[in-house]
């Protein structure tokens, strides 16, 4: 059996660039701390990590849980709020509707979600955008905020829904230059997706074509009946 796990902001979901702006609002409401593109600086780009270390930086202090807790629900409840008055926020990427229930059907494909996103957020934006996740093996930034340890913790989960000791390959699609060094540090394979990792061995600029999609993953295309 294969992994394929997919990070999900630029990859299987466009939101359209509001949700760092969101984001930035909810610690600039909430801290009264501008982030600006502080973020793209941090060692975990991901939404806890980004939090924490934007606080020691500019603040040279700890991150107390309930300011932490105060941030990520204000937050969840502006993407809430934005997604359901305006649902083109998130919106599938193209052609990863199509990939993702295919590889989903697939006996010999265990599929998987790791994103650095806070859980409600991640669920809201995948649901929205037509994903079906009532049984998605998924592991997000209230798992962990390293992403790595975000798709170790997917991949555990997966280990334990698919029932094998050991997957014959596994392979993460994602966006972004941290996604990149994020499955060189655990070996795994990798396959980058739009115009941000376009230098990656594997590329594809998107899921239109689920044909050259599954060749790219080295899966074989299912029997047809």
């Amino acid at each position: 059996m294969h992994l394929v796990m997919f990070d999900v902001d630029g990859t299987l979901v466009d939101n359209d660039h509001v949700e760092a702006m969101l984001y930035n609002k909810a610690i600039k409401d909430v801290l009264d701390i501008d982030v600006g593109d502080a973020w793209a600086d941090c060692v975990h780009v991901t939404d806890p990590g980004i939090l924490v270390e934007v606080v020691h930086k500019q603040q040279n202090r700890t991150l107390s849980e309930k300011e932490y807790d105060a941030v990520r629900d204000y937050f969840s409840d502006l993407l809430f709020d934005t997604i359901m008055e305006k649902p083109d926020t998130a919106t599938a990427t193209k052609g990863g509707l199509a990939l993702f229930n295919e590889l989903m059907a697939d006996d010999n494909v265990q599929v998987a979600v790791a994103t650095g996103a806070w859980g409600p957020g991640a669920a809201l934006k995948l649901g929205t955008a037509g994903y079906d996740i009532k049984n998605l093996v998924m592991a997000t930034g209230d798992d962990e905020a390293e992403r790595t340890e975000i798709m170790m913790t997917s991949y555990e989960r997966a280990i334990e829904r698919s029932g094998v000791e050991q997957f014959e390959t596994i392979t993460y699609l994602g966006d972004a230059k941290w996604d990149v060094a994020a499955t060189a540090q655990l070996g795994w394979r990798f396959i980058g997706v739009g115009e941000k990792v376009k230098d990656a061995p594997v590329w594809l600029a998107d899921f239109a074509d689920v044909d050259a999609t599954r060749k790219a993953l080295n899966l074989v295309a299912p029997k047809a009946g």
